[in-house]
């Protein structure tokens, strides 16, 4: 197939320069150049998409006459949008990786080479499957791909507004951590501008970004240059960003930490609510705060996780809300009711 033939480099690049990386820096268990080089990768194959056909006729089959296709307006933005997040985020993790001497996120596998290559490779995965969209429909020819209507603004505008979310909260915790190195504040986590809303503003902002690209490519993918399904296949890209950062490489490694660190982030990862620790001992009686307490023990060997705001007012702490309680290995859904007065335990009762 066409598109088969023009993806098969795409791959071919996506692993072989995740390869180089792991040769370089696996045997020095380096990992301050791994998030560069996943932006290099969403670079090269992007290039490699939109190029790669012309060099192969003008170079390979000797055709010298072959000439760069012109763009479509919808390849141009697509490529542009994918080019900017990466050279973005990824100038960004390697700057952040410098300065604090590596990433506390392979301290535990960079000293073990097998699984340290493995990282490299699953990073040309990823590269692969987010950047899937753009791929396809760079492999359309310009003429055939579908005109902009009203509905691609409203897609590109969610990618744009994901983009900008984004970008200030990665500005907004660069803002605080420096504030905190220079000792204007003690707090153990950022709470204001866009992570007093989010756990992980970031994360809700890069999710967004790969959908908005997803659902504009969304009309070429439908051109019969392409698979009947390419459009649906090309689906993988937003869902794959969500998996890996609710549940591998994003939000799990940082919970590690603060757990390991004896630090309550008390809200829900992608929902509102107020990230401090509710100690009533603190308040005042005309305070009203909203707050929800991670994690209490309430009877022995029963583990309740709060995922909804309560109220402090006053001296009395009033909960209310849903929890999951863990029993004898499966979970249960209960409502959870109680007071918490000032300077006592928690007094909680299941219903």
């Amino acid at each position: 197939m066409p598109v088969f033939s023009r993806i098969l480099p795409i791959i071919t690049a996506c692993y072989g320069l995740q390869g180089v990386g792991a040769l370089i820096f696996v045997p020095q268990a380096n990992e301050k150049f791994y998030d560069l080089f996943g932006a290099a990768g969403f670079l090269t194959t992007t290039c490699v998409s939109l190029y790669y056909p012309t060099l192969k006729a003008r170079y390979w089959q000797g055709n010298a006459a072959a000439v760069f296709p012109a763009l479509a307006p919808r390849q141009l933005l697509l490529t542009a949008a994918m080019c900017g997040w990466s050279i973005r985020l990824g100038s960004f993790l390697f700057q952040r990786a410098m300065k604090h001497g590596g990433d506390s996120r392979f301290d535990k596998v960079k000293h073990k080479p097998k699984e340290f290559s493995f990282y490299w490779f699953a990073q040309a995965t990823w590269v692969l499957a987010v950047g899937l969209p753009v791929y396809l429909v760079n492999s359309i020819p310009a003429k055939s791909v579908q005109p902009m209507r009203s509905l691609d603004y409203l897609s590109f505008g969610l990618f744009a507004a994901s983009w900008i979310f984004e970008l200030v909260a990665d500005y907004q915790k660069t803002a605080w951590r420096h504030a905190k190195d220079n000792k204007q504040h003690d707090e153990k986590f950022i709470s204001s501008g866009l992570w007093s809303l989010s756990r992980h503003p970031n994360y809700v902002g890069e999710v967004g970004v790969w959908t908005g690209i997803w659902a504009f490519a969304v009309p070429a993918l439908r051109s019969p240059f392409v698979p009947r399904y390419a459009w649906l296949l090309a689906g993988v890209s937003p869902l794959m960003t969500w998996f890996l950062l609710t549940r591998v490489s994003g939000v799990p490694p940082l919970e590690e930490i603060l757990n390991g660190r004896n630090i309550r982030r008390p809200y829900l990862s992608f929902g509102p609510g107020d990230p401090r620790t509710g100690n009533p001992d603190n308040l005042t009686s005309d305070t009203r705060k909203r707050v929800a307490p991670q994690a209490l023990i309430i009877a022995p060997d029963t583990h309740v996780i709060f995922y909804g705001p309560c109220t402090l007012m006053r001296e009395n702490v009033t909960l209310t809300t849903f929890v999951r309680r863990a029993v004898r290995g499966a979970t249960q859904s209960h409502n959870i009711t109680g007071t918490w007065h000032s300077g006592s335990a928690p007094a909680l009762h299941l219903k």
